[in-house]
């Protein structure tokens, strides 16, 4: 009973130091830190438009695994956006948009943009960069008051887009 107790100590320590083993090596591989916004920005930017001009990115960042408050935030914001600025839409000066954060190639955007848990960002692009970008966090608190909620959102992407003036 011993040595069995012992064998199974052991091939446990053995699983958790392979396990924090291949964490490590993850987080060491080579990668580019501005890979991240690099990858979201042909999504959004025509390559013939002229140098400098503005757009504005609303991004529903969520994980694999979704709760019904995750699944209404994301429903919620784009019944908003396209009720609100549909014309914005159409021209392209808006982009809505959803990445899930556990996918590999979506990694990059956690540290870029401080992602803890499903987040709604807009940001503000200008030629090929970002230019600016806010978390709105607060949507979490304000789902349940559809009225508060629709105002947080359309305040939030209004201005970003009148910044692209």
């Amino acid at each position: 009973m011993l040595v069995l107790k012992r064998v199974t100590t052991i091939m446990l320590l053995l699983f958790v130091a392979a396990s924090v083993a291949t964490l490590i090596a993850k987080e060491l591989s080579p990668h580019n830190p501005e890979e991240a916004l690099t990858r979201i920005i042909p999504l959004v930017i025509d390559p013939d438009d002229a140098e400098g001009s503005c757009r504005v990115i609303v991004c529903y960042f969520y994980n694999t695994d979704r709760c019904s408050t995750c699944l209404q935030i994301e429903k919620s914001s784009r019944e908003i956006i396209d009720e609100t600025f549909a014309a914005e839409l159409a021209s392209k000066r808006l982009t809505w948009m959803t990445l899930n954060m556990e996918k590999t190639e979506n990694r990059p955007y956690i540290a870029e943009f401080g992602l803890a848990m499903p987040t709604l960002i807009v940001m503000r692009l200008r030629g090929d960069a970002v230019e600016s970008w806010i978390a709105l966090d607060d949507t979490w608190g304000l789902i349940r008051n559809s009225f508060r909620f629709s105002l947080y959102v359309k305040d939030n992407v209004r201005l970003f887009l009148e910044g692209c003036s």
